[in-house]
């Protein structure tokens, strides 16, 4: 996450990809916050950095902002395991902060999110807990950033040292349920998605999550095994890389601490976050139902005109 200024050549981009003005955001943010205020089963944020977020992820379709954050607040008293005790000082979430698991890093006009696996010791770390804090920096991206949605983001997904012990807690009813929130329930903006020293039977494993991803994802992801780790280079910016990946960014020992040290300034915003979801009993009228994720329950899409 970068903290950039809402230049000309940024507006014009988001102008031109997607189709945001000025009048147009100011006048689609109230909109949807109305019709928020107006649904009394969502507890949601109406804050207009969230909101403008959400829009610029939808390209200012109001219709499918409006989808993703029903689907984002119906699921999360549906998915606990991502959605509550995301206090940032806990020993669990120390844990993994503490690792360097996570390396979200960004230049003036491009943002990446590394994901280094060797860190990931498997009897202290478990997958539920990994991805938790996963959404928590997404969350606070989408709150926090003026430019993230505009830019896009890089994801590396380095397998070098993969715990092969945590692939047991990798079901397919896990990985559907990840997927579903990811691609339904976020307004994202991928450039890519790079999984790079790949061991032999990965994409075997894969295959299963990928199942669920929409196409649009899909067409986004690449694989690169062990000799082939340069390669990706030539994806992304180089500026934007740190140094241990061939880039000219700054290193890992400097952007691991720096991110952990913005977790935890946002601990009393996740804390409070854990409050805004959505509440069954005070859903009006009846709902056309559908299956969520195959979890107990069901997901009734709102009337969203």
């Amino acid at each position: 996450m970068y903290k950039r200024n809402f230049t000309k050549e940024l507006q014009e981009k988001a102008k031109k990809k997607l189709h945001e003005t000025q009048k147009r955001r100011e006048d689609d943010v109230k909109h949807i916050k109305d019709w928020l205020l107006k649904q009394p089963h969502l507890n949601a944020r109406t804050d207009e950095q969230w909101i403008t977020n959400f829009l610029r992820g939808c390209k200012f379709s109001t219709q499918k902002a409006k989808e993703k954050l029903e689907y984002l607040y119906t699921t999360k008293p549906l998915a606990p395991e991502f959605f509550s005790r995301r206090d940032p000082l806990l020993p669990e979430m120390q844990e993994i902060l503490n690792r360097n698991i996570f390396l979200p890093y960004a230049s003036p006009n491009d943002e990446v999110l590394i994901v280094r696996w060797r860190n990931v010791d498997a009897n202290k770390v478990s997958i539920l807990n990994l991805f938790k804090v996963a959404f928590m920096i997404l969350d606070i991206s989408v709150s926090d950033s003026d430019t993230i949605l505009i830019t896009g983001v890089h994801i590396v997904v380095d397998l070098k040292g993969f715990p092969m012990a945590s692939i047991k807690e990798m079901t397919p009813a896990f990985f559907k349920k990840l997927a579903y929130i990811i691609c339904k329930g976020y307004a994202l903006r991928l450039n890519g998605i790079y999984f790079i020293n790949c061991f032999p039977y990965f994409q075997t494993i894969f295959n299963m999550f990928k199942t669920f991803l929409n196409k649009k994802i899909k067409s986004k992801i690449k694989f690169y095994y062990d000799n082939e780790e340069s390669s990706f280079l030539k994806d992304i910016p180089n500026d934007v890389l740190p140094l241990e990946y061939g880039g000219t960014g700054d290193s890992i020992v400097e952007i691991g601490p720096r991110w952990k040290s913005i977790i935890e300034r946002f601990r009393n915003w996740l804390i409070d976050d854990e409050r805004y979801k959505c509440d069954e009993t005070y859903r009006l009228n009846n709902r056309i139902s559908s299956d969520m994720f195959g979890m107990e329950g069901s997901f009734r899409q709102l009337e969203l005109d």
